[in-house]
């Protein structure tokens, strides 16, 4: 899964660059995740809400999710 987009803030680049590298910024712009556990491997709980899309019964679709976050430095 790719999460991708732009934006634009008013602030000095190595703020913007010291906010992202901290996953901890970074976890509340995810939908669906909680009981997080950050190492060199994230591990968590996801839970999307399907339900707009029709299937039967099935409303929720949830799992377990594992993966590294790459810091990336902006500019």
């Amino acid at each position: 899964m790719e999460y991708s987009g732009t934006f634009i803030v008013d602030y000095p680049l190595d703020d913007v660059n010291n906010y992202f590298s901290d996953i901890n910024n970074v976890i509340p712009c995810l939908p669906g995740i909680y009981d997080l556990k950050i190492g060199e491997i994230i591990q968590c709980r996801v839970k999307f809400d399907i339900s707009d899309e029709g299937i039967g019964n099935l409303s929720t679709v949830s799992g377990k999710m594992s993966f590294k976050y790459n810091k990336m430095r902006i500019g």
